[in-house]
């Protein structure tokens, strides 16, 4: 009948969107989990050797390819700018809030 269609078609419909939205989660946690490795990798890099690893060096180690590793430090690296300038912020706020202001100091 045409309501046992409906239903199946339905039913079809909302497994599919919870199997999408899972798998999106899934792929963000994995994401989240590499990023902080490229930070560790790159971290321990750099103590090895000084400076600043390159990015293939840090491939060689995660075990990464290219693509997959510059796409991690473009991400690391905007979430690093986004954090430096939400700290900024709290700083020049913070110091505004604390600095005597030239009529305090009379």
């Amino acid at each position: 009948t045409f309501e046992k269609r409906a239903r199946a078609l339905i039913d079809r419909s909302i497994q599919e969107e919870i199997a999408a939205f899972v798998g999106a989660r899934l792929s963000d946690r994995l994401v989240v989990e590499d990023a902080q490795r490229y930070q560790l990798v790159e971290t321990q890099i750099g103590r090895e050797t000084g400076r600043v690893p390159k990015a293939e060096e840090i491939a060689r180690v995660a075990r990464w390819d290219s693509e997959r590793t510059r796409a991690l430090a473009d991400l690391v690296s905007d979430a690093r700018r986004r954090y430096d300038a939400e700290m900024l912020l709290i700083v020049e706020e913070d110091g505004e809030a604390s600095d005597p202001s030239p009529d305090d100091l009379t």
